[in-house]
């Protein structure tokens, strides 16, 4: 499910913060990295893979965060270098499951931490 986006993401723009992704790739919720508060709007509702044309280039990531879900391990971490027209940008990914068991079964979440290598986790 897609939301009709209030304003275009820059496609050069890394987003840099704390994700929470349904099943289907879609940001359920979006902290930037220094951001103050309960979250940022602006990302939720789109899909990461095909919406946020950043990711949408990045096939490497694309195919490890596939591996991930696929996958059983708990969690996981990389190194990531995002190609931009400034120049390439580093990232630290940090992957995390996330369970959640209500009366209607139970749901997994993926939480993707984007930031910047020499920054401390949120």
């Amino acid at each position: 499910m897609s939301t009709q986006p209030e304003k275009e993401i820059d496609p050069q723009s890394i987003p840099f913060g704390l994700l929470e992704l349904d099943a289907d790739w879609t940001v359920l919720y979006f902290k930037p990295e220094g951001g103050e508060g309960d979250g940022d709007s602006r990302l939720v509702g789109r899909n990461l893979l095909t919406e946020i044309p950043v990711v949408a280039r990045a096939a490497g990531l694309r195919d490890r965060l596939h591996r991930f879900r696929r996958g059983h391990a708990p969690a996981d971490s990389f190194l990531h270098i995002f190609p931009l027209e400034h120049g390439d940008v580093q990232a630290k990914i940090l992957l995390a499951r996330l369970h959640e068991r209500s009366a209607l079964g139970s749901t997994e979440s993926i939480l993707l931490h984007i930031r910047k290598p020499s920054q401390p986790p949120l």
